[in-house]
């Protein structure tokens, strides 16, 4: 269906609008799926250099390190992606 032209404004149809509301939301969902994947990646890094850290300080390596290694990204996970989320949700 093609939009009416009243004057010089443009009115969409029911139809027309659903889709274009359609397309935004999506584009908003695929926004969040990248802001959540470099996050990811940056929480790796971070909790990689966090460990390492600790390692150092310590002089040794930890015999469990990836419990250690979970432990330190499941916290900041947490921290960071609900703080994204009060971000994301206030600001739309």
């Amino acid at each position: 269906m093609c939009p009416k032209i009243i004057g010089k404004s443009l009115l969409l149809d029911t139809r027309q609008r659903n889709i274009m509301g359609g397309l935004q939301h999506g584009l908003e969902m695929n926004l969040e799926i990248i802001y959540y994947t470099l996050m990811g990646i940056g929480l790796y890094l971070v909790s990689d250099w966090i460990l390492d850290r600790i390692e150092v300080s310590r002089g040794a390596r930890f015999k469990n390190r990836s419990i250690i290694f979970f432990a330190i990204i499941l916290v900041l996970a947490f921290i960071s992606f609900n703080f994204t989320k009060f971000v994301l949700l206030a600001g739309g």
